[in-house]
């Protein structure tokens, strides 16, 4: 074996030798590596629902008591506008009575 053949089959065989290190490294590397942390996307999604259960039901109960809120308004509307008719026409009936006296008319 002369010095060159015997320099070029040690380089392949130290070729080879990292070359089987490498892949055996990185085959080491994926068995024995420990398991990514559990992503917590589930108890997140879990948390954002619950937030907007929460969020529906107040916004139900608020649109209840404003639209309880809205017909108690309205009743007293309706109420003390049929008060002020009835006293305008209380007033046109005293403003009547009041001319009929001024000019002597008996009822």
């Amino acid at each position: 074996m002369t010095r060159d053949a015997l320099a070029l089959t040690l380089a392949l065989i130290f070729a080879a030798a990292v070359g089987l290190g490498w892949a055996l490294r990185w085959i080491w590397g994926r068995v024995s590596a420990p398991p990514p942390p559990p992503s917590d996307i589930a108890g997140a999604l879990a948390r954002a629902e619950a937030a907007r259960a929460a969020a529906e039901a107040e916004t139900a109960a608020l649109r209840h008591a404003h639209a309880r809120e809205l017909a108690a308004r309205a009743a007293e509307l309706e109420a003390t506008m049929s008060g002020l008719g009835q006293a305008r026409r209380e007033a046109v009936e005293w403003q009547a009575a009041y001319e009929r006296l001024v000019r002597g008319q008996p009822e």
